[in-house]
């Protein structure tokens, strides 16, 4: 007799769209749960992330109550985790308490008892967790069997649980099937049922367990239909109780009557493909070689070769680590924020819950699909930390300087009642301007990068220029790429630009006089990577100078200084630039200082450019050209009710392009808005010793 556990993980991240988490709900979550009505002697382990269980609980309350039912009689067994879906080994361990502590409350809230098990996001499993997990009185874990195989486990060993512990706390850790997970339901279910008979081959190691995500089940491609139209799950779950040597148990029935297989102590680990998805493209490219040479070669040596861990994905994405550092910076202000009593503790509470709503993993990684390339997420991460900090904001300006995201220099924290910019001295650059009035992370943008299937859409592109061209090519080679993947439009390749560094704010260019566009990578000259020398206010409401001196050609030096103070309220930045040229001649250029900018929907008719207070000829955020000779140029965001106006103190030239990269979905290849580069433009002719100014202010103000 062979033993199965079961179970699903049903997700949507935070800030996601009510319209897709209600397609999902319909599609996935709904009919899977009547198709487990209908099979009571199914059972199943079941863990739904705090995003969707809230949306669940707003928008079909029936669904709650009909899973609820199903706990009583015994047919579903709840599985906790961290509330807002976080990575949790990334979180300070107060938070870590703090998420998991939420799931397990609201579930014996909701469900009449408490979690004994959790479902860790992304299974990112590092091995102080048993000691954060059983002051909470979890029991066990579900992991990838990866985890277990890296250590060298074998196929065989892998048929029941395993103890661990850290620190003298115990945790049984279940190792989830791969071969189950990639059986199911894409393999027809009489595939499922003969390999889950060669599981009783050893008596006392018997155990298939099998839990993936709920989406897989009606969300994925083709699924729905698969699953529910074409009857899939009703057959498998048929299939699965008509076994007679096949008995069906939960997470908690096991442990209550089986003992552990023994003891393990695991690897900081995550399923292979996030350990690939962690590297670097240089790096993925050597892994994919090296995986391929031992699968050839040594076939049983593939489980020792594994890719990056998972905290990798901050050195990757220079965004991804601005806004984890940016969540613990919230952590420390609010620890401050009480040490003063000056805030009542029901609004820290509020501000606490919105810091660990933006401790949710999806916009911090990106594999496949989606995750930090997918705007609305990161604006929705932005948006609650912005939100907290608004509640917490001082009536007063207030200037700090610390090394927020500890990279050896500091930054400095400019904030007023109504808007805060993080200020680099690397490039004195602005990392983020953010509007507390709405509230708006107004910089949310993410750079252009080579990933790795960029290869396959280049690949693409050249199959169908040859199809355009009626080359000969086979019929059976434009079928096996676009098995690969699809492009959802042509013309792609011509988007995949990277940029030389990630991108910020008030960063300064040099372009060839009266010649060209001023595009983000065309300039002649900039001031990025230099360290700039930081002269503070005496005040925090006072000017803030940053100075630096670089040599652009021998023998030709520029000094910038770039002043910086808060107008009307706290609610417009000023700015001046004064760049100053020592060295034979003239310099002749175009002088520019740019700003990265995101709205996030570049064709909806409520976002629009103005330009002196104007619709543009082409008012469209995603529009690309000069406005010439003007004073003003304004982003108007009327669904947010948030509108940055660059306004120069005389007659300038502007210039703006989209940022756009390219991404896989799961309708293949998009072009994906990422915000917008706008540049206030001045033609400069000045001889050595003189100085050339630039003025302008951005201001942030309310639509409603």
């Amino acid at each position: 007799m062979s033993t199965l556990i079961l179970g699903i993980h049903n997700h949507q991240p935070v800030g996601n769209f009510d319209h897709v988490i209600d397609d999902a709900q319909k599609r996935a979550y709904l009919p899977f749960l009547e198709t487990l009505e209908k099979h009571p002697a199914i059972k199943m382990a079941v863990h739904t992330s705090g995003p969707l269980f809230e949306w669940q609980k707003r928008e079909t309350p029936d669904y709650i109550e009909r899973l609820r039912v199903l706990v009583e009689r015994g047919q579903v067994e709840i599985v906790g985790g961290g509330y807002w879906e976080p990575i949790l080994t990334v979180l300070p361990e107060k938070d870590q308490h703090a998420q998991i502590e939420r799931m397990c409350r609201e579930m014996e809230t909701t469900f009449g008892s408490r979690p004994r098990g959790l479902w860790l996001a992304e299974r990112i499993w590092e091995p102080h967790l048993p000691r954060i997990l059983a002051a909470h009185g979890l029991e066990y874990v579900a992991l990838d069997d990866s985890h277990f195989r890296a250590t060298g486990f074998a196929d065989r060993d892998l048929r029941g649980y395993y103890l661990t512990e850290e620190g003298g706390e115990s945790l049984a850790v279940f190792p989830i099937s791969f071969q189950l997970r990639h059986l199911v339901p894409f393999h027809p279910v009489e595939k499922v049922i003969a390999h889950l008979q060669t599981l009783g081959d050893e008596p006392g190691n018997d155990l298939g367990l099998l839990m993936d995500d709920g989406e897989k089940f009606g969300v994925w491609s083709s699924t729905n239909k698969l699953c529910y139209r074409e009857g899939y799950l009703k057959r498998l779950f048929a299939a699965l109780v008509k076994e007679p040597n096949l008995e069906l148990s939960t997470f908690g029935e096991f442990l209550d009557n089986h003992p552990p297989l023994g003891v393990a102590y695991l690897p900081t680990a995550s399923y292979h493909e996030m350990g690939e998805w962690a590297l670097p493209c240089r790096a993925q490219k050597g892994l994919m070689t090296l995986t391929e040479f031992v699968k050839e070669e040594k076939q049983e040596l593939t489980h020792f070769v594994s890719g990056g861990f998972w905290r990798n994905f901050f050195v990757k994405y220079e965004e991804s680590h601005w806004m984890h550092k940016r969540m613990l910076h919230l952590g420390r202000r609010l620890e401050a924020e009480r040490a003063t009593g000056r805030l009542p503790d029901s609004t820290l509470e509020q501000a606490e819950d919105l810091k660990l709503q933006a401790q949710c993993n999806c916009a911090y990684w990106h594999g496949l699909f989606g995750g930090l390339y997918l705007p609305h997420l990161r604006h929705a991460i932005f948006e609650r930390l912005i939100r907290a900090e608004a509640l917490i904001a001082s009536d007063e300006n207030t200037l700090t300087v610390e090394d927020l995201d500890f990279d050896g220099d500091e930054e400095i924290v400019w904030t007023t009642p109504r808007a805060q910019a993080f200020i680099k001295p690397r490039g004195g650059r602005v990392r983020e301007l953010d509007f507390l009035d709405i509230p708006f992370p107004l910089t949310n943008v993410l750079s252009r990068r080579e990933e790795i299937y960029h290869e396959q859409l280049l690949e693409l592109a050249a199959i169908e220029s040859k199809r355009s061209e009626k080359d000969d090519e086979t019929e059976e080679s434009v079928k096996s790429i676009h098995e690969i993947v699809a492009a959802k439009e042509r013309g792609l390749e011509k988007f995949l630009i990277y940029d030389p560094h990630p991108r910020a704010s008030l960063e300064e260019r040099l372009y060839p006089a009266g010649k060209g566009d001023a595009g983000y990578n065309d300039s002649w000259f900039d001031f990025s990577s230099g360290l700039f020398a930081v002269d503070l206010p005496a005040e925090s409401d006072g000017e803030l100078r940053l100075h630096h001196d670089a040599e652009f050609e021998p023998g030709r030096t520029l000094s910038l200084t770039k002043v910086l103070s808060w107008a009307d309220g706290g609610a417009t930045l000023v700015v001046r630039l004064e760049l100053s040229y020592d060295g034979p001649g003239c310099l002749e250029a175009r002088f520019a200082s740019g700003w990265n900018l995101n709205f996030l929907a570049p064709a909806a008719p409520d976002r629009k450019v103005l330009v002196d207070g104007r619709p543009a000829r082409r008012p469209q955020l995603r529009s690309k050209g000069w406005e010439r000779a003007k004073r003003s140029l304004a982003l108007h965001d009327e669904w947010s009710g948030v509108a940055v106006t660059m306004q120069a103190d005389e007659v300038v030239d502007f210039y703006r392009e989209p940022i756009e990269t390219v991404s896989l979905s799961e309708a293949g290849f998009e072009r994906v808005y990422q915000g917008s580069w706008i540049a206030a433009c001045r033609d400069i002719n000045i001889e050595s010793g003189a100085v050339a100014v630039l003025s302008y202010r951005i201001a942030m103000t309310s639509l409603k």
